[in-house]
């Protein structure tokens, strides 16, 4: 289903959409995608590509969800550095807001990277119930020259923002160096002074870390180690956030379970505040 330069709405009704096509996007605009309603279920089972897909902004209001991409991540080549692209449920270049409705996410094994929510923008959570699943492990690959860096699982994304304030939420990593929400800015979860019970967070990874290179440090940058450490790696993480991470309410469970060093629940590069 494309709207190509306008926008995607749906209010009702069953939609089943299987596409088996390489870097194939299921149902994709270029303006905003919105759900109100309605039975949905889509397998996107080619390589690099996108159950739902928007250049502008996805808002979800309501309607039961199913996504399976199986499909797996493909290196392409960006200025002679070999840049992911990953399989991925719901995508956006801008934003992502969910409001209500029950989407399920589940990426098995042979997806080795992909995202279940993904967001360039902030992905905004307030209300309805979500279930991502990550199976695939991570994967070493060489950026250019002997440069190498990992690509791993991450079941909500954004390299912007992530505000959650509502809604049920399980978010499961199980492959290797797997992370449940990950974020290049900051984290907000809760409401301050709000009922506990309005969001309720659970968050597992249970993979090993990745290692990308075994000894004497070097490697690509913010992999977790460094010069004259036993290497480089791409840890799997509960809750990471690369600028602050804050919890304001809501009951937040969040398990690291695998047995290699490196893992943490919740990590924030700048400030951490509960």
């Amino acid at each position: 289903i494309d709207g190509d330069e306008g926008y995607v709405a749906i209010d009702n009704g069953t939609i089943n959409i299987t596409t088996p096509t390489a870097d194939c996007k299921s149902i994709k605009c270029d303006s905003t995608l919105t759900i109100n309603g309605g039975n949905i279920t889509i397998v996107n089972s080619g390589d690099q590509s996108k159950g739902l897909k928007s250049k502008q902004g996805i808002v979800i209001n309501g309607g039961e969800i199913n996504i399976t991409p199986s499909g797996t991540t493909v290196l392409e080549d960006v200025d002679g550095t070999n840049d992911p692209s990953y399989c991925t449920g719901i995508a956006s270049d801008g934003t992502v807001q969910i409001n209500g409705g029950h989407i399920t996410i589940t990426l098995p094994s042979c997806n080795s990277g992909g995202r279940g929510i993904k967001g360039d923008s902030t992905v905004t959570i307030s209300g309805g119930t979500i279930d991502i699943t990550t199976a695939g492990n991570g994967t070493v690959y060489t950026v250019s020259g002997t440069t190498k860096d990992a690509y791993t699982c991450s079941c909500i994304r954004s390299d912007y923002s992530i505000d959650i304030t509502g809604g049920h939420i399980t978010c499961t990593s199980t492959g290797t160096g797997g992370k449940g929400l990950t974020c290049e800015g900051e984290i907000n979860i809760g409401t301050l002074n709000a009922e506990d019970s309005l969001l309720i967070l659970n968050v597992t990874t249970s993979g090993a870390h990745v290692a990308i290179t075994t000894g004497g440090g070097g490697g690509w940058p913010g992999g977790g180690g460094g010069p004259g450490s036993d290497g480089e790696y791409a840890n799997p993480k509960g809750i990471k956030a690369d600028g602050n991470l804050t919890v304001n309410s809501g009951i937040v469970n969040v398990n690291c379970t695998q047995a290699t060093e490196g893992g943490e629940c919740m990590e924030s590069k700048q400030e951490l505040t509960i």
